[in-house]
């Protein structure tokens, strides 16, 4: 998908919007952060807004990643969707940094084609979920008298919240033991039969 050195530079991106903001994002601090000239940089990405749009088209690959794998791993619809759920959990604690960024609409607000591609990524992420809710349907791992498209928006909207608490707090808890705790307290109420 990405050259080595384009994710590279998709991380220092990432990580100086973390520590810095947006505004700190430019070719000159990318450059900079990477070690290699201006030029140089032009070579992978052409502009600010592609390497923007290289951030969120990475986001996007690694959690198809995530959802390909949960829905190959033979278990349940409502193992493979508490799987799913732990599985983001844990490529925020691997990359925290993401989190600031990804959850941070935003930084894409002005530009047109990156706030579509935001609104596409949560178009796909609850489009997952409704499928995996589905097929807890049809497995009768879940309840048949609930409406996917709510549980889906609630599954997304509770794991967004603890993302953003966790983050807020400086990272003071483990993300996937409180999110694992989270889902069966209160998800799993919703969905279990």
């Amino acid at each position: 998908m990405f050259t080595t050195r384009q994710k590279e530079i998709i991380d220092a991106a990432i990580h100086l919007i973390a520590r810095k903001g947006i505004q700190e994002v430019t070719m000159k601090n990318l450059s900079r952060e990477v070690g290699i000239t201006e030029p140089a940089l032009y070579r992978h990405f052409s502009s600010k807004h592609d390497i923007l749009k290289g951030v969120l088209d990475s986001f996007q690959y690694h959690n198809k990643l995530i959802y390909n794998r949960s829905f190959d791993s033979g278990t349940t619809a409502l193992e493979n969707l508490q799987n799913t759920v732990l599985q983001v959990f844990k490529r925020f604690t691997e990359y925290p940094e993401l989190s600031s960024v990804i959850f941070s609409e935003e930084i894409f607000q002005n530009e047109e084609d990156l706030t579509a591609q935001v609104a596409d990524l949560m178009v796909l992420n609850r489009e997952v979920f409704k499928e995996m809710i589905s097929a807890g349907i049809k497995d009768e791992s879940i309840r048949d008298d609930i409406n996917k498209d709510d549980i889906s928006l609630i599954i997304i909207g509770v794991m967004r919240l603890l993302v953003i608490r966790w983050r807020m707090s400086r990272y003071s808890f483990d993300l996937v033991e409180r999110g694992d705790q989270l889902f069966r307290r209160t998800i799993q109420i919703l969905l279990e039969r």
